[in-house]
């Protein structure tokens, strides 16, 4: 039976590509000064950005992974109420309570 698995990720982005992933299980594993700079999005000199994302992936050893979701920071620094499915196509599948309370800590 396929199982669902959240994931936080920390990502770095040029103009259209991501380039690089730093996931962790929990939002508190990432250093302060890290998270921080995700959550606000800022623009390294190079002119990468790095975004913060909850990532939903559904599947087991069997079948792999047979769905992936994904809710990222907003601009105004908050938790979407609902995932998307890559196409900034809103989902609805709603991000868990448990997820918001964890990133409002």
């Amino acid at each position: 039976m396929p199982k669902v698995h959240y994931e936080w990720d920390i990502e770095t982005w040029d103009d259209t590509d991501c380039l690089d992933h730093n996931h962790r299980d929990r939002l508190h594993d990432f250093g302060a000064e890290e998270l921080l700079h995700a959550i606000n999005q800022d623009v390294e000199p190079d002119g990468t950005v790095t975004k913060l994302v909850l990532v939903r992936d559904v599947g087991d050893e069997v079948g792999g992974l047979t769905d992936r979701l994904w809710a990222y920071v907003t601009d105004d620094g908050k938790l979407p109420e609902f995932f998307s499915d890559g196409t900034d196509s809103v989902t609805s599948i709603r991000v868990p309570k448990h997820k918001h309370e964890e990133f409002n800590l």
